[in-house]
């Protein structure tokens, strides 16, 4: 089984009719769709979110993910990230931590952000050094 951390910008891209690589994850049976505390944080920081209606589906669309959060072995390789210098926000590196904690592959069109992290595996991209 393929397990696949999907990070908030693929989220909004999906929310907004795009994305079909996250469709693939999510109706392919060989792997499965996760997100985390973090990213559902995002997601619902939407000021379009006002509205109790969007609102509601917002998080009918999260409940389709299973969630991974942290533990301590994520808590202690969030420190590790941020203190090397690897990733520099808080948010992406207890995404990345999990990752690397919970052996999921990245799904984000951000990998910039995570270009440093060693180990990290990313889905359907080349991490470029």
């Amino acid at each position: 089984m393929v397990k696949v951390l999907v990070d908030s910008d693929i989220l909004i891209d999906y929310s907004k009719g795009w994305g079909a690589d996250l469709e693939k994850v999510l109706t392919n049976p060989a792997q499965e769709a996760y997100i985390t505390p973090v990213n559902i944080a995002e997601f619902l920081n939407d000021k379009n979110l006002k509205s109790k209606n969007k609102y509601a589906q917002a998080l009918e669309f999260l409940r389709s993910f299973l969630v991974e959060g942290a533990d301590r072995s994520v808590g202690e390789k969030t420190g590790e990230l941020l203190r090397s210098k690897q990733i520099d926000y808080l948010g992406d590196a207890l995404i990345a931590a999990v990752c690397l904690e919970k052996d999921m592959q990245l799904m984000t069109r951000n990998v910039k952000h995570f270009k440093r992290v060693k180990g990290l595996k990313f889905y359907g991209v080349e991490k470029k050094r």
